[in-house]
């Protein structure tokens, strides 16, 4: 009898320590950027959500319990602040750029977890060698974070996807409308295939998704590696979300219905 209470005893003494062994907590999944760290001040470099279906959160600091500032949608992108990260040292937060709200003399920072979004690199020097994309490209990046404004025109208050793009050219030194709609637009353009898209070059979607039909109801411009700048309201009307943006080609539940290059 007195066996099994010794027994006994040693088994409840070996389970208490057992449970009192301090458990290794898994590491944060970290992720080398140094590849995009390299490219340069000429580059601009992105994070976008790559995966269908889900959004992803820009948290206010670095904690999955942080209050967000907004999310990215399916090919939803924003633009890293390379300042805050360091080479040959991995991350497990990417810092992002909140465009137009600023703090002081600087834009504000957010964060989105580094495993759940995709990086890109654009060469921001040079777009196009064509003067006037080049400046139309450098003119949406100006004013990223104006919100949209349907019928709006304003490229500091409030501008629409149609107005956008005829205001960029504009400035750039291209005529395109008199009256910046979609259907004029188009009329002010030339069909190609998506393996011709060039910087500059316009893409046209559906007014609804998901499936894709209707009349084409918004338009955006190519900027190259697979992005488009545009002033979207589709899936809301402030940055990141939507407002003057940059968003892959398809993004959302949206797919482009045509490409088209201006005359």
């Amino acid at each position: 009898m007195t066996t099994k209470k010794n027994r006994a005893v040693s088994l409840i003494m070996l389970l208490c320590s057992i449970l009192l062994i301090p458990f290794p907590v898994s590491a944060a999944k970290k992720v080398n950027v140094d590849t995009y760290l390299k490219k340069g001040k000429n580059y601009t470099i992105l994070a976008y959500n790559n995966t269908k279906g889900k959004r992803i959160k820009i948290r206010k600091s670095k904690s999955k319990k942080a209050d967000t500032y907004s999310s990215l949608e399916y090919g939803g992108a924003v633009i890293v602040n390379t300042s805050k990260l360091k080479k040959g040292k991995k991350t497990e937060w990417i810092p992002v750029y909140l465009h137009n709200r600023k703090s002081g003399n600087s834009y504000k920072t957010g964060y989105v977890l580094a495993v759940q979004v995709k990086l890109s690199a654009i060469y921001k020097k040079k777009f196009s060698n064509n003067a006037i994309i080049n400046k139309a490209i450098k003119t949406g990046f100006r004013y990223l974070g104006t919100p949209f404004i349907l019928g709006g025109s304003s490229l500091t208050s409030g501008i629409d996807c149609s107005n956008f793009v005829n205001t960029c050219y504009r400035i750039g030194g291209k005529y395109l409308v008199s009256w910046a709609h979609t259907s004029p637009l188009q009329n002010a353009c030339y069909p190609i295939s998506k393996s011709q898209l060039k910087a500059g070059d316009l893409i046209f979607y559906y007014e609804n998704d998901n499936p894709p039909h209707g009349s084409i109801g918004h338009v955006s411009m190519y900027i190259g590696k697979g992005f488009v700048i545009h002033a979207s309201g589709h899936y809301g009307v402030a940055y990141p979300q939507g407002g003057i943006c940059i968003k892959r080609i398809n993004y959302g539940a949206r797919v482009a219905a045509r490409y088209m290059r201006p005359r």
